[in-house]
């Protein structure tokens, strides 16, 4: 819903900036960056996303990649001419490419085979919402309403990720953390650590083949299927 808010908020501010010339006036040329840059960092930044999940944890990289979208609103709130604006896309960007790499890879660790598939397409759902909320929120407020609206958003999910939810019991076992994997499998499972053993070896040992079988880029494209499936990829 953070990425969503951001692609919707330019529709509902150009009208504004249109009929008021606030906070300033843009041509068309600035108008078309503007909206563009977001794809630039969205672009670029799951490579690097995919690294710090495996070096800091799922839960604190999604916590830190999500705080540039938390800072880019008061950059647009104040901002004095379009350069802040562009700073401000461009950090917004990088928690939605962060975001579509880290969200599954948390959902698919923590959430049952039953609900996984399900839970993994809310993403795009509330995505969905996002952009919804800004069409319909933005053409009831002002600009710096819907700057500190659209900011309430990250900020209530990094409080209350931060506060509520457990890193997954994959990582920590990548980390030989046994004991904070148990505590967190016991949690996600509402039950109490010696009743998750059987399921937390399981883990262990899918642990283990993936550690064991870890191929390059370069040997991942080697794969007929796998670049087929990339070539797939690439037309969507």
């Amino acid at each position: 819903m953070t990425y969503g808010s951001a692609l919707g908020w330019p529709s509902p501010v150009l009208v504004q900036i249109s009929q008021t010339g606030l906070p300033f006036t843009l041509d068309a040329s600035q108008i078309s960056w503007m909206v563009s840059l977001v794809y630039v960092t969205n672009l670029l930044s799951p490579l690097p996303a995919g690294a710090l999940m495996d070096a800091l944890g799922r839960k604190r990289a999604l916590i830190l990649l999500t705080l540039p979208a938390l800072i880019s609103w008061p950059i647009a709130l104040l901002a004095t001419d379009v350069r802040w604006l562009y700073l401000a896309r461009l950090l917004v960007g990088i928690q939605g490419g962060a975001s579509t790499t880290i969200a599954p890879t948390y959902i698919s660790e923590t959430a049952c085979a039953k609900h996984r598939g399900a839970m993994n397409t809310m993403g795009m759902f509330f995505c969905f919402v996002g952009i919804f909320y800004s069409y319909i929120i933005g053409h009831l407020v002002s600009y710096a309403s819907l700057c500190l609206l659209n900011g309430l958003i990250p900020l209530t999910f990094i409080l209350l990720f931060s506060l509520l939810l457990p890193d997954t019991p994959y990582w920590y076992l990548m980390k030989n953390n046994p004991q904070l994997a148990a505590e967190s499998l016991a949690w996600l499972n509402s039950t109490t650590t010696p009743h998750i053993q059987n399921e937390l070896n399981l883990i262990q040992n899918g642990v283990q083949q993936q550690i064991s079988n870890k191929n390059s880029f370069e040997e991942l494209l080697r794969s007929a299927t796998n670049r087929r499936a990339l070539i797939i990829l690439s037309q969507i």
